[in-house]
């Protein structure tokens, strides 16, 4: 393995065309025989000569030299910047992000359209998940999360961006003729179209039912809330839903019924690793929400 500071020595060496040159510009003290005994050792290490001398002060790349400077050169040129970037916390790289449906749909696109206009240094990895999970930033999976987050667990912190609101939605055709009131009882009847058992959606309907006093009868289970949305419309049934537009959702056969002004909203939130904040990506699409 070359080390490092002899690399360094050969390419001031090859940058000022001499070694009393190359001792002057180094960016620490380091006296002529010092550079010199750095290229002595590189050229040992590789068996060959980097250099030919010109005259007494002047030396220049032979052919070896030029491919070695070639290789090297774009290192050491770039480095200054890229240490002053580090220490100023304005690198770019890598953000990687899981964000469910609908914020996906609503809420992120604007943040990221401003994140790519302030930091076209940063590279946005986004993954869509029906149900993303907190503990992939434990594990270093993810960056940040966006999603439905009941309380931020232990670890993780969260930033709320946006609030969804309550709806019921039911087929047109059975909304006919009949009072518009966000009245879960009046469908006791009817077929309930539910989420996956256990996701966070599915709980958060039962809580609603149940404050409602409703037993539903059993109807479908679906993933998603566009799911539920086309099955609504069908006439499949009705169902309970959050909604980031306080108007409710515009679906062909569907009729959306606001629970109400005083019907809490669900917050949605930007979830991420305690102290990710001092990350600098991190940092930067936070301060851009």
């Amino acid at each position: 393995m070359i080390e490092l500071s002899r690399l360094q020595g050969f390419y001031f060496v090859a940058l000022h065309g001499g070694y009393a040159k190359a001792a002057r510009a180094f960016p620490y003290p380091i006296s002529q025989p010092g550079v010199y005994r750095q290229v002595q050792r590189l050229e040992d290490e590789l068996g060959v000569e980097l250099f030919h001398r010109v005259d007494r002060d002047t030396v220049a790349p032979t052919s070896e030299g030029r491919a070695l400077l070639a290789f090297c050169a774009p290192f050491f040129e770039q480095l200054p910047s890229v240490l002053r970037s580090i220490t100023d916390g304005r690198f770019g790289g890598a953000l990687r992000l899981e964000v469910a449906p609908l914020p996906l749909r609503h809420f992120v696109p604007p943040w990221i359209a401003r994140i790519k206009r302030k930091r076209p240094d940063i590279e946005l990895s986004i993954e869509e998940r029906q149900n993303p999970e907190i503990e992939r930033l434990r594990s270093m999976d993810a960056d940040l999360i966006v999603d439905f987050v009941a309380r931020a667990p232990q670890g993780i912190e969260l930033r709320t961006i946006a609030r969804h609101h309550g709806f019921i939605v039911a087929p047109r055709e059975r909304m006919r003729g009949r009072a518009r009131r966000a009245d879960l009882a009046a469908f006791a009847d009817e077929s309930f179209i539910a989420y996956q058992p256990g996701s966070p959606e599915h709980r958060g309907q039962l809580f609603a039912l149940v404050r409602a006093g409703l037993e539903p009868t059993p109807s479908l289970s679906v993933s998603s809330t566009e799911a539920i949305l086309a099955m609504v419309g069908s006439g499949l049934g009705y169902s309970l839903i959050a909604w980031p537009d306080p108007r409710g959702p515009r679906h062909r056969g569907v009729v959306a019924l606001p629970l109400g002004k005083d019907a809490p909203t669900i917050p949605i939130s930007v979830a991420y690793r305690q102290g990710a904040d001092k990350d600098p990506l991190v940092r930067a699409a936070l301060e851009l929400l």
